[in-house]
């Protein structure tokens, strides 16, 4: 009779235990992609700039550990393979999805390409106004696939564009107190402006055709904007870190610095997430090495030490830093931080951003509320 398994049975009236057979191969272990680039984003007037230019000025550190990292701040379609996805867009202006990179349709509804208008009075749409994909694509037919609308360091980071991201990339977020956000760029608004007609704060981004189409987001205050950037913002590190670092939980960042996930902490962010940490300005201006030290400790996974290598670090523009200290304290001791609810201009989400971010936005003198409950 023919056997199905002659070895095993062999052995079987032998009372001799078979031979193993071939085990599975064990499951591959996930492997996390080391950190090749570092993208500063933030608000207009948060610190993104100086950010920069200070982690760029100590890449060397990272080199002499073997590790090399490049440091930008905008998205670009010529270097490091960036933007690690792009949308296509149609010839009446919508979205090609079927030609779009990576997976940049996350969150876009049918091929209309829509930011979303929980914060904003007016939903913002991507528009085809003076130079639209049609007039594009006379010039350069038929390589529709080539514009693309890429980030800036200042996009929303709600935008579907930011759906999309490299695992190889540490996002650095930079934020700021909001009164003090807001009396900056009440000096210089950049892309915001104020429409009186429409009593409405309108982002008006317009891109040059290789990031086209252009951006457009209406809010009813300054303050209003903030909250929006914040929500984006905290999305993701919650995503990313399953909870939020600055974060009333068992302890506040400041006597918890060990937090896993966060900055001054072990970088374990699961592959396929987000990696992100957020930095407040405030923090940077008041300890910039141990900050700089915190950032490449998370993007080099503990090589560099936070602690120990703070001295290695030298931040740009030292003696602005200082006097933005000086600044910071003589703004506490006038009671400057110190905000009644109703200043916030209707801004509702702006106190539960706060808490989230750990900044005090109540009748305190104070800037974060660690300070208030070490008083």
């Amino acid at each position: 009779q023919f056997l199905a398994d002659p070895i095993t049975s062999f052995y079987k009236e032998n009372d001799v235990p078979p031979p193993a057979a071939n085990p599975p191969a064990d499951p591959p272990k996930p492997t996390i992609e080391p950190i090749k680039f570092i993208a500063v984003v933030g608000m207009y007037h948060s610190g993104t700039s100086t950010m920069y230019q200070s982690i760029k000025l100590n890449e060397k550190i990272a080199a002499e550990k073997g590790i090399h990292l490049y440091t930008y701040d905008t998205g670009s379609l010529g270097f490091g393979g960036y933007p690690p996805c792009g949308i296509s867009l149609l010839p009446d202006s919508t979205v090609d999805v079927s030609a779009t990179m990576g997976n940049a349709t996350a969150g876009i509804l049918g091929h209309t390409a829509r930011l979303f208008g929980q914060y904003g009075t007016v939903w913002g749409d991507w528009h085809g106004k003076t130079q639209t994909s049609q007039e594009l694509l006379k010039h350069n037919p038929p390589h529709r696939n080539q514009f693309y609308y890429t980030w800036w360091k200042h996009t929303p980071p709600q935008h579907p564009v930011l759906t999309c991201f490299r695992p190889d990339t540490l996002h650095v977020i930079m934020v700021r107190h909001p009164k003090k956000w807001r009396e900056s760029m009440k000096k210089k608004l950049y892309d915001i402006k104020y429409y009186h007609k429409d009593q409405l704060w309108v982002l008006n981004r317009r891109s040059p055709p290789g990031r086209m189409p252009s951006l457009e987001i209406r809010f009813r205050s300054l303050y209003n904007a903030w909250e929006y950037y914040m929500s984006g913002y905290l999305s993701w590190e919650a995503i990313s870190t399953g909870k939020n670092c600055y974060a009333h939980s068992d302890g506040w960042r400041d006597s918890d610095i060990g937090k896993e996930n966060c900055l001054g902490g072990i970088n374990k962010i699961p592959d396929g997430k987000r990696n992100i940490v957020i930095v407040r300005y405030e923090d940077y201006v008041m300890n910039p090495k141990r900050i700089l030290a915190e950032i490449y400790s998370f993007a080099t996974r503990g090589l560099i030490n936070a602690t120990t290598d703070q001295d290695k670090f030298v931040p740009d523009g030292e003696q602005k830093i200082k006097e933005s200290k000086k600044g910071l304290e003589k703004l506490k001791e006038s009671n400057f931080f110190s905000v009644k609810s109703s200043h916030w201009e209707g801004a509702t989400e702006l106190i539960k951003m706060c808490v989230l971010l750990g900044y005090s936005c109540d009748e305190s003198k104070e800037i974060f509320i660690s300070d208030i409950k070490k008083g």
